[in-house]
C-alpha cells in the first residue's frame, strides 16, 4: 500500500506526507485530507477527500492539490462581482479562474454630485492572492452648474428691480421739476401783471 501527497495527510489517525506499508488482505485504512492554509492567502485543496479504504489488492495513490487564492474585493458603494452586487467579496478562487468587476457611477443629492469609481470595469486573472478597493471621487460639476443659474437668475431679478426703481425714481424727478417750471412761469407772470398796473 502506498499513498504519496506533498502536503501532510492523515493514514488511520497518522500525519504523514508519505504512507508505505504492508497490510493484510481486507484490512480498512481511513484517509483523511483537509484544505490547506498558508499565510500568504493560498490555500491547497486536495484531490481525494476523505475515503475508507478495503485493502484488497496492492494499491498505489498520489495526491494533488489545487492552489486556490484570497480575493478580497471592497467598494464604498456597492459594486457587481462576477454579476452580484456586492460591497465585500472574499473568498478563495482557484488559479487561474477569471473575476469580473464592474463599477457604476453613483448619483447622490438628486443627482447634484456624481460619485466616480476608480475603475469601472474589470478582469482579473487570478494567479496570486487579490486584494482590490474600489474608490469613489466626488464630481461637483452639476451641483457648480445648478448654484451659477441660480445666482445668474438672482443677478437678473435684481438687474430688473434696480432698472424698474430708476425709471420709477426718474419719473417723479421730471414730474416734480416740470412742476417746479410751471410754478415759476406762473409766478413771474403774475408779478409783471402786477408792476404794468
Amino acid at each position: 500500500m502506498s499513498i504519496t501527497s506533498p502536503l501532510p495527510i492523515t493514514v488511520n489517525g497518522a500525519t504523514t506526507a508519505n504512507y508505505t506499508s504492508w497490510v493484510w488482505a481486507g484490512s480498512l485504512l481511513n484517509l483523511t485530507t483537509s484544505n490547506v492554509y498558508l499565510t500568504n492567502g493560498t490555500m491547497f485543496a486536495p484531490s481525494v477527500g476523505n475515503e475508507s479504504i478495503i485493502v484488497s489488492s496492492p494499491i498505489s495513490m498520489g495526491i494533488t492539490w489545487t492552489p486556490y487564492y484570497l480575493v478580497n474585493i471592497t467598494s464604498e458603494y456597492p459594486v457587481r462581482v462576477n454579476g452580484t452586487l456586492t460591497r465585500e467579496y472574499s473568498a478563495y478562487v482557484r488559479a487561474g479562474s477569471t473575476i469580473v468587476v464592474r463599477a457604476d457611477p453613483v448619483a447622490k443629492y438628486l443627482g447634484l454630485v456624481i460619485m466616480h469609481p476608480n475603475a469601472t470595469s474589470l478582469t482579473i486573472v487570478v494567479n496570486k492572492p487579490v486584494r482590490l478597493f474600489i474608490a469613489y471621487t466626488p464630481n461637483y460639476t452639476n451641483l457648480l452648474l445648478l448654484m451659477f443659474l441660480i445666482a445668474l437668475a438672482l443677478a437678473v431679478a435684481l438687474m430688473r428691480g434696480a432698472w424698474a426703481m430708476a425709471r420709477t425714481g426718474a419719473r417723479r424727478f421730471s414730474y416734480r421739476n416740470v412742476g417746479w417750471v410751471v410754478t415759476a412761469v406762473n409766478t413771474r407772470r403774475a408779478c409783471g401783471a402786477g408792476v404794468s398796473r
